[in-house]
């Protein structure tokens, strides 16, 4: 029986045949988290693994609304929101908002939802990053969630840990496009 750490660790690793093979012996697996309170969907999301994404989807895991927004599921997202208004301004186990999540993994939908009920463009994740859904979109290189959060009146000189802007880590990932957008913008 395979424990939770190797299962996640091929999740991380993208290899599929080892998260198959783990999962037909023990399917339990698939929606168990680890201490940061990540299960695999949102590892392989993490991660940048889409085959693994797409597979662990075809086994049906149990969603949280964190996941859903990481993978886009409006409907969920919307639903879970719809029966608790709170989520809006909870954190995932790893720090995270619900705007955070979706503007990271460019769920545009999701985003334009979340603000519609009224997330907030300012909250700082309780991770040791301390950042912005601004700073997610930037990281994540989303260059529509970017827009779309500065449109809305994101603070575009807003610090996370250690002091850097949104602007100033696009311009240390190297993404001129995203650069290209604060300064038009």
């Amino acid at each position: 029986m395979a424990d939770i750490k190797a299962f996640h660790d091929a999740v991380k690793a993208g290899n599929l045949t080892e998260v198959r093979r783990i999962l037909d012996t023990d399917a339990s697996l698939l929606n168990q988290r680890n201490e940061a309170g990540q299960d695999a969907l949102l590892l392989s999301k993490y991660y940048g693994r889409p085959d693994i994404t797409a597979y662990l989807l075809t086994r049906h895991p149990l969603l949280d609304v964190f996941t859903a927004a990481a993978i886009g599921d409006l409907s969920f997202v919307e639903n879970e929101i719809r029966q608790d208004a709170s989520l809006l301004k909870a954190y995932s186990g790893d720090g995270w908002t619900l705007l955070h999540l979706a503007a990271f993994f460019g769920q545009q939908q999701v985003a334009q939802m979340l603000l519609g009920q009224g997330s907030s463009l300012e909250s700082q994740s309780t991770n040791v990053m301390k950042n912005t859904p601004l700073h997610a979109a930037v990281a994540g290189r989303q260059k529509e969630l970017t827009r779309l959060l500065l449109d809305r009146g994101a603070n575009a000189n807003s610090q996370q840990y250690g002091g850097c802007s949104a602007l100033q880590a696009a311009a240390k990932q190297g993404d001129r496009e995203i650069v290209e957008l604060f300064l038009t913008h």
